[in-house]
């Protein structure tokens, strides 16, 4: 971690399980709670939390592989995309005990997350084998899926306006795209 704007690096918190075997796992994914008390990280082993002051391991979540991480906008929620397992999941910050699972219908390929900033929501965004993609919203409370928008190429990224309904996402190629939607929730 660096202090901005000066870069001073403050602390370097190596990887370190005491309970996975081996070198310390590489890192997928990382996301400070919205508090800044907590730092997740995703890996071969799942989640693992450490508090930001100091590195030390506060929960680990164990699960398959974790590519992409995010905390939900009040810091109850950490979800993780699970690539083997075609899936979003949603585990309480407090105790590492699952919330909910969110199942992807189709390959899910370089999936990335985000909570909306309302934190009802959540997206994964994803590529398939045939080289395109999509866009899929859930409602975070009863696990509906309530939008899937299919997208030509794989998407690689997303981003989430202030303004309730507007995201911008970039596609395989470069493209970046704002759009807007309304969602029953």
């Amino acid at each position: 971690m660096w202090h901005v704007p000066d870069l001073t690096l403050l602390l370097t918190i190596p990887n370190n399980d005491p309970q996975s075997p081996g070198l310390p796992p590489r890192v997928k994914d990382s996301a400070f709670s919205p508090d800044g008390q907590l730092i997740g990280n995703g890996d071969i082993y799942g989640i693992k939390l450490r508090r930001t002051i100091d590195g030390t391991l506060v929960l680990r979540i164990p699960n398959a592989e974790i590519v992409s991480i995010s905390f939900s906008p009040d810091g109850t929620l950490i979800a993780g995309a699970v690539e083997s397992e075609r899936a979003v999941k949603i585990w309480r910050v407090a105790d590492g005990t699952l919330f909910r699972v969110l199942p992807i219908a189709s390959e899910f390929q370089f999936p990335r997350i985000a909570f909306t900033p309302a934190g009802d929501l959540i997206a994964a965004i994803y590529g398939s084998s045939n080289t395109s993609g999509a866009i899929q919203f859930w409602n975070v409370n009863d696990g509906r899926s309530v939008a899937i928008y299919p997208k030509p190429n794989h998407v690689r990224t997303i981003a989430f306006s202030p303004s309730p309904g507007t995201f911008a996402y970039t596609e395989y190629g470069g493209r970046v795209t704002v759009s807007f939607a309304r969602f029953v929730r």
